[in-house]
């Protein structure tokens, strides 16, 4: 055997000991059943700690708590349970990556939903004669806006699905000829 190989072989040329390379992946982790004892314990305790603050008056301040709250939970149970904190650099580095990808997409989300009444309405979301008109509709045919009908109704179609269906409240016959059939007013 040339002296490459022997020192190949005996794990010499090895400078970091400790580093993820010279590492087995698929290497036995001794952690003592009371780690998972201790972790179990934890989550426990922040299960409880999530539902008293879910009953607090805390405000603004409830998400954010829930947030921090589910974050540690979270951390406990990759780092421990998923053997995170026994891996490789590597395997670290991708998860923190997945984290800070994660806390991107939270913030994105929560930064549309606070930034939502800054700015009014646009003109066309306002002033849309569809939308006017079955504002019309609804308040003239008595609707509560929840679901509920006044007794009070009309024969237009103000606030109907489609053109030709039956005003708001009237129910369509089926023995009368629908608009558009053949030989009937508006047929083509």
């Amino acid at each position: 055997m040339s002296e490459v190989t022997q020192a190949v072989a005996s794990g010499a040329h090895r400078t970091d000991k400790q580093a993820s390379s010279n590492q087995d992946p698929h290497a036995e982790h001794n952690v003592p059943m009371s780690t998972y004892v201790a972790i179990f314990i934890a989550l426990m305790v922040l299960l409880v700690v999530t539902v008293v603050a879910a009953f607090l008056p805390l405000g603004a301040a409830n998400m954010p708590v829930a947030m921090l709250i589910a974050t540690v939970k979270a951390a406990l149970v990759i780092l421990y349970f998923m053997h995170v904190k026994f891996a490789s650099r590597l395997t670290k580095v991708f998860v923190a990556a997945s984290f800070v990808w994660h806390a991107i997409m939270f913030v994105m989300t929560f930064f549309d939903y606070w930034s939502r009444d800054w700015l009014s309405n646009s003109r066309g979301w306002n002033d849309s004669p569809v939308k006017s008109q079955y504002d019309a509709g609804v308040k003239r045919d008595g609707h509560d806006g929840r679901g509920g009908h006044g007794a009070e109704k009309h024969d237009d179609n103000t606030g109907g699905k489609h053109v030709g269906d039956p005003a708001s409240g009237k129910s369509h016959d089926p023995a009368a000829p629908l608009e558009g059939a053949q030989g009937h007013p508006g047929a083509g």
